[in-house]
């Protein structure tokens, strides 16, 4: 939610300016206490604003109130220690300024004669124009639209419950790669060059979507994950709270987990972050995963258990740990699916992982972009590795981003593109290049990926990319009626 910096500025000026009044004139004790909670709660909105737009890069968004309600269980604070310090101390700061303005009120009789009620209304309108407050004004207000009966009408026209069928025989076991905001815009080549090579390469062989966008309720981990399995949004507002205190997530909800579980897949997920963080471990135990695997999980499995970040492991023990998994799976005549998610490109900083020595960015003065080409090559490898197996004929490999990138070191060149997020299909050996410039978004990839496993089938709001009958038209309506 992007804020006028007029407003901004104007609510800053309002606020030191009933400050500065008040200071000079005499009031009475009830309204020193009113004018203290208004002032107090000043303060923390923009402080609240300030973080989130440290992480965001476009202030309170759906984002920050999805983690606000869900709660910040296995977040990785140690990251943020410094960030966590400094805010503290403007807040006491903030907090000892106030008490001394207040405690030094001018007990002399005031050439000024201010009726509180203006005192007040400045203080009030600068709470209005807070840039906080408008951010929580406008998502709700997207909330409201989205609840509305026409927009459920709509939902109802396009949710499509899954209807599976069979389409071939022979259907393959996945490997499904969420790379965290590891989005399409790093392979623009003129803004950023020679930043992604081995997955350049990879896309030359295979099959790779260049037009799925960001549509609302998907640009945070576990709802463009939720988005990828479930085709549909995650409405912040009315899953926040509500999810923090179940064992369930979307329990009533069809996902592309409760599907191939029930056509007899073996489910794995394996990520080197909590599970507990924003409930990714409730969403996989949730939708047909029997193998949930998260930081806790897989820290003991790895010799040094010290190589790890704020967040978790490393990418490098990640793609290890999963290939190892991958092979021995591979051995039964079992079917089965493994979904990863990355970590080592995490904003805002990113994590190279140590394997990656050597292979900066450029002079490597850009930490994120280090943290991506690092990506690049840990990836791509660990696909190659796959393609050269002998089990490369019976699986699929998928990659996604998990959503677009947040606030990090490369983000004003981000923001300069038209921004898109990342899904490629490769079907080790069969190197057959092509691109898709059909509109979508992460909602459509579930749906999209079925036939290359042997099914058929819509899931929620998802619809095949490759399906000719799914009109444009149609993802179009519903990717316009999710913005509202």
């Amino acid at each position: 939610m992007s804020n006028n910096i007029f407003t901004t500025l104007l609510s800053v000026y309002l606020l030191i300016t009933s400050i500065y009044l008040y200071k000079k004139t005499n009031q009475p004790k009830i309204l020193m206490y009113i004018y203290l909670v208004m002032v107090l709660s000043a303060i923390i909105l923009f402080i609240i604003y300030g973080l989130a737009y440290y992480f965001t890069g476009d202030g309170i968004d759906e984002a920050t109130i999805y983690h606000l309600e869900y709660g910040l269980s296995g977040a990785g604070f140690l990251e943020y220690s410094w960030l966590i310090i400094s805010t503290l101390i403007v807040f006491i700061l903030g907090m000892l300024s106030l008490a001394i303005i207040i405690l030094r009120q001018n007990n002399t009789k005031s050439a000024y004669t201010i009726n509180p009620f203006w005192l007040l209304s400045f203080l009030g309108i600068s709470l209005l124009l807070n840039p906080a407050v408008i951010d929580f004004y406008n998502i709700k207000k997207e909330f409201s639209g989205a609840i509305s009966s026409k927009n459920l009408t709509n939902f109802n026209k396009s949710y499509r419950k899954p209807d599976i069928k069979e389409s071939k025989k022979r259907h393959k076991n996945i490997v499904f790669i969420y790379a965290e905001s590891l989005e399409r815009t790093y392979f623009d080549n003129e803004m950023f060059p020679g930043l992604i090579k081995g997955l350049r390469e990879i896309e030359l062989k295979n099959l790779s979507f260049t037009n799925i966008k960001q549509v609302s309720g998907t640009g945070w981990t576990v709802a463009g994950i939720t988005a990828s399995q479930c085709g549909l949004p995650l409405f912040t507002a009315s899953h926040g709270n509500s999810m923090s205190g179940m064992d369930n997530f979307l329990p009533s909800v069809i996902c592309l987990g409760d599907i191939l579980k029930e056509k007899g897949y073996q489910l794995n997920y394996m990520g080197g972050a909590s599970l507990d963080f924003a409930g990714k471990g409730k969403l996989f135990k949730t939708h047909g995963f029997s193998n949930v695997l998260g930081r806790d999980e897989l820290l003991p499995k790895i010799e040094n258990k010290a190589y790890k970040t704020g967040w978790g492991l490393y990418d490098d023990s990640l793609f290890d740990m999963v290939y190892e998994h991958f092979s021995e799976l591979s051995k039964t005549d079992k079917k089965f699916g493994i979904f990863m998610l990355t970590l080592d490109t995490h904003h805002p900083n990113g994590h190279p992982s140590k394997s990656c020595k050597g292979k900066e960015y450029k002079e490597g003065d850009n930490s994120i972009l280090n943290a991506v080409s690092c990506s690049d090559y840990l990836i791509s490898n660990f696909i190659k590795k796959i393609s050269k197996s002998s089990y490369a004929d019976k699986t699929l490999v998928v990659l996604v981003s998990d959503h677009l990138a947040m606030r990090n070191s490369a983000y004003d060149l981000l923001k300069k593109n038209d921004r898109r997020n990342l899904f490629m299909v490769i079907e080790p050996g069969k190197n057959s290049f092509s691109k898709v410039d059909t509109i979508g978004s992460t909602m459509d990839i579930g749906s999209t990926i079925l036939p290359f496993l042997g099914y058929t089938g819509d899931i929620g709001l998802g619809r095949d990319l490759l399906n000719s009958e799914n009109l444009e038209k149609d993802r179009f309506f519903i990717h316009s009626n999710i913005k509202k």
